[in-house]
């Protein structure tokens, strides 16, 4: 409080004694002028007005100057505290495959992105939170899910306080980052809530912990994608996610072209990329397209018609491979799966992805056969 009392205090102290010095100066000239007042209007209003250009400036070169140093002073501070909210958030999630059984292939892409920054490590936290969200209650039972919930909180519990207590008021402090702040205290909102649904289900065992938990999980993905633009030189937030959607898709197959932006006749934007079978020389060639929708409704409406212009191409559902791919990958809000007689497969789906903005993703993957 004080080394911010004496900043303020050499900021303003410059201007003052410039005006004190132009007052003093005009009340002088004033004097020795009483024979041409007409003159010394003219002359006083020029230097009063040069007097408030120069605070103006002078007041806007120290705040910049100001600025500069303290970021510099803080940037090491940022970076290594940034770097153990991100490890913790990791962690939190990743030790949840100690208590419950959901498979190491769920928390993979969050552990990939502990200890080096993954852009495909926030869409892994959403992911994760929809695999629980889904599979919880049904893997778990109502009564033991939050008990579960339970036991992961005491092995978090540390890591959380860290988060909380330590790291998050160095964050905000050594951090000009509105959306990175928004995040931090999203987060701590998360992590009020999943303790007050831990504290609710030990008094009257209810499944309030279950819900407050995904929402926690959500939010370590949010905060994780903050963090990712704070510190990478290539942030998530651009608006050309080719380089993004090449880490989050990168599968096994041989790429033939990567993914490029384009803009369709609805001046939506659209990504497109080629690949061909791996253990095939000469094998089926699918393009994915990826088109960025502004909103759920949208991209639900453009999923309708697509199927229905599949149906008229003589394409076949296939509902049991739709329920496979679903499976595979539940964070997936619909999909559709069609058969030509001739062997070629089309897939369609969208799903939310906050990392992108629009945030609504359509995706078509068109095999064909033989190419």
């Amino acid at each position: 409080m004080v080394n911010s009392t004496t900043t303020l205090l050499k900021i303003i102290a410059f201007p003052v004694a410039f005006v004190i010095a132009g007052v003093i100066i005009g009340a002088i000239t004033f004097i020795f002028s009483a024979a041409s007042f007409q003159g010394f209007y003219v002359n006083l209003a020029f230097a009063l007005t040069g007097i408030g250009v120069t605070i103006l400036i002078t007041v806007f070169v120290i705040d910049r100057l100001l600025k500069y140093r303290r970021e510099q002073q803080w940037a090491k501070v940022r970076n290594v505290t940034l770097n153990a909210i991100k490890e913790h958030l990791c962690d939190i999630a990743s030790e949840f495959s100690l208590v419950a059984d959901v498979g190491w292939h769920d928390i993979d892409g969050i552990q990939e992105g502990r200890n080096h920054l993954n852009s495909a490590t926030p869409r892994a936290f959403e992911t994760f939170a929809k695999v629980l969200d889904e599979r919880g209650r049904r893997d778990f039972g109502n009564d033991a899910a939050s008990d579960v919930v339970v036991k992961w909180y005491k092995m978090i519990l540390w890591d959380l306080n860290q988060i909380q207590l330590v790291l998050t008021p160095l964050a905000i402090t050594s951090s000009s980052d509105q959306k990175l702040i928004d995040a931090l205290i999203e987060f701590d909102k998360a992590h009020r809530e999943f303790c007050r649904g831990i504290r609710i289900h030990k008094l009257s065992y209810s499944q309030d912990a279950w819900p407050a938990m995904v929402r926690l999980i959500k939010s370590s993905g949010n905060l994780y994608a903050a963090i990712f633009n704070n510190l990478s030189e290539t942030p998530i937030a651009t608006t050309d996610y080719n380089s993004y959607f090449d880490a989050a898709w990168p599968g096994h197959a041989i790429v033939v072209q990567p993914f490029t932006k384009e803009t369709n006749d609805r001046g939506e934007a659209v990504y497109k990329r080629i690949t061909r079978n791996a253990s095939l020389p000469e094998g089926d060639a699918t393009t994915t397209v990826i088109e960025l929708m502004p909103s759920q409704a949208e991209a639900k409406q453009l999923y309708d018609q697509t199927v229905a212009q599949q149906l008229s191409a003589g394409f076949a559902a296939q509902p049991n491979a739709a329920a496979s791919y679903k499976a595979a990958f539940p964070y997936i809000t619909e999909v559709w799966v069609g058969q030509q007689s001739s062997g070629q497969m089309f897939y369609v789906f969208y799903y939310n992805d906050l990392q992108v903005y629009p945030s609504w993703l359509l995706v078509t993957d068109a095999a064909s056969v033989g190419v």
